[in-house]
């Protein structure tokens, strides 16, 4: 790939002649009718290098890049029709689509609707304090996208940490979920994906669009204070294996995922949540414990999927500050682990964070450094304080705006896959089945799967419970 291109394009998957005969016209087609397997894949190859050859001499109208020049005749890219959009947007509205913000209250009060419309953020992460039963939670993420519909917002993200054991936002009328660390004795790798797959069912019954799970961190420090029994494990190898397969069940009824907490955070001794942890390990460490799980999840060919970046130190990849703040942590993301998808912050109010920088700081760093979401989940007065710095730094120059529109791109390619509406976007139809393939998901199954989503019945029924009984010895 053009080092140009670098940090532009999410990484495409492996079967060109499936996935990029619609980026390169009818032209393709008609070639693949009239000829034999091979001079069609030497045509897709020629016509993909000249294509690629013609977009690095076109203007750049929106700064993108190359790939998001403008469009050349017969030929569509998903990415290139969204930056258009992305270019009509108006700063703050630039600016809200980097933030998932938290809410109050247990329904669309007032206080909600006005932080919406005010911050017209990205999405919104639920907690206990959101959560009363099923049929509640499906009332109120209801309320929240038809709100946003009413506001002229793309579709929200409704993000949620159901990880299982002591981390499970969903409680009283859902399904009791282990805690991860004692899946590898209690099953095998199928096992836990039927339990991931009840984890996604209920999400996805309730309207909760997006898991900030499963936690791929590797417990070498079992007493670490913060991960714990979160962790699969002290191995990197069955952490791999059962994070992916917890991951397949999320993914296969269409709820998203998100792998936390890189750089890796297993050998930590202080929690993020109440302090700056400082990981002092080598870089071999991070490759043979910490990196393993990471790649195994994040580039297995499927991409609706995110990587949460976290309040850690680790002075081999920065000595000075966080990950969430580093762009040494980012870089190692999109270069060592080969992720080019979302990364978000941790949530900005831990204690690592307000304890010793400025919260506003913090997301104008987070976002310089390359997250493409920040998350402030608890106060309202520090979601607007971080929203104001951001859209400060965009006006005076401290945030390139270019920059930010490739985080909203990665945004929206992550929700167009997940069917949400994005306002202003013609075609609705043929973006969403270029966006599926672009990220290696079949859009006839996401299509589907959004059309036939899980009654909300299903939530802590006999049915889940006899799945997890079978697969839990």
């Amino acid at each position: 790939m053009p080092s140009s291109l670098q940090g532009v394009i999410l990484p495409r998957q492996n079967d060109p002649v499936g996935r990029l005969d619609s980026y390169a016209g009818e032209d393709i087609a008609a070639t693949r009718k009239g000829g034999v397997l091979k001079v069609v894949l030497l045509t897709v190859v020629s016509l993909l290098v000249t294509a690629a050859l013609v977009l690095a001499c076109l203007p750049n109208r929106l700064g993108f890049g190359p790939w998001a020049a403008e469009i050349v005749e017969g030929h569509y890219d998903v990415r290139n029709v969204l930056a258009e959009c992305i270019g009509e947007l108006s700063d703050e509205e630039l600016v809200g689509q980097l933030f998932v913000v938290g809410i109050d209250g247990l329904d669309l009060g007032d206080a909600t609707v006005e932080r919406l419309a005010g911050l017209r953020p990205a999405g919104v992460i639920l907690f206990a304090r959101n959560i009363a039963g099923a049929d509640q939670l499906r009332e109120l993420t209801g309320s929240l996208q038809a709100e946003a519909a009413e506001l002229s917002l793309p579709g929200l993200l409704i993000a949620v940490d159901q990880e299982g054991g002591r981390v499970r936002r969903l409680k009283d009328g859902f399904s009791a979920i282990p805690a991860m660390g004692g899946l590898p004795g209690r099953t095998d790798p199928a096992g836990a994906e039927t339990v991931g797959e009840v984890i996604g069912r209920e999400l996805a019954a309730v309207g909760c669009n997006w898991n900030l799970a499963p936690v791929v961190d590797v417990l070498t420090n079992p007493s670490n204070p913060g991960i714990g029994d979160r962790s699969f494990s002290g191995d990197p190898a069955v952490v791999s294996e059962y994070a992916c397969a917890v991951a397949r069940g999320i993914l296969a009824v269409g709820v998203a995922v998100c792998a936390k907490h890189f750089p890796g955070k297993g050998e930590a001794a202080v929690d993020a949540h109440y302090d700056l942890p400082v990981i002092a390990v080598d870089r071999e460490h991070l490759e043979i414990y910490e990196w393993p799980p990471f790649r195994a999840l994040l580039t297995d060919g499927q991409w609706l999927k995110a990587a949460m970046v976290s309040h850690v130190v680790i002075p081999v990849l920065d000595p000075e500050k966080p990950a969430s703040l580093s762009p040494a942590a980012y870089d190692a993301l999109r270069g060592d682990i080969g992720f080019d998808g979302v990364a978000v912050t941790d949530d900005l109010e831990m204690g690592a964070i307000v304890k010793n920088y400025g919260l506003t700081e913090a997301a104008v760093m987070a976002l310089g450094a390359g997250a493409d979401l920040v998350l402030v989940c608890h106060t309202a007065a520090r979601m607007t304080g971080a929203r104001d710095a951001v859209l400060a730094a965009l006006k005076e120059g401290g945030l390139e705006r270019d920059s930010l529109r490739r985080h909203v791109l990665r945004v929206w390619l992550f929700k167009l896959a997940l069917g949400l509406p994005l306002p202003g976007l013609a075609d609705y139809d043929r973006a969403f089945t270029e966006a599926c393939l672009y990220l290696g998901l079949d859009p006839v199954e996401r299509k589907r799967l959004l059309e036939n989503p899980p009654d909300v019945s299903v939530c802590g029924t006999a049915e889940h419970r006899a799945l997890l009984d079978g697969a839990l010895r």
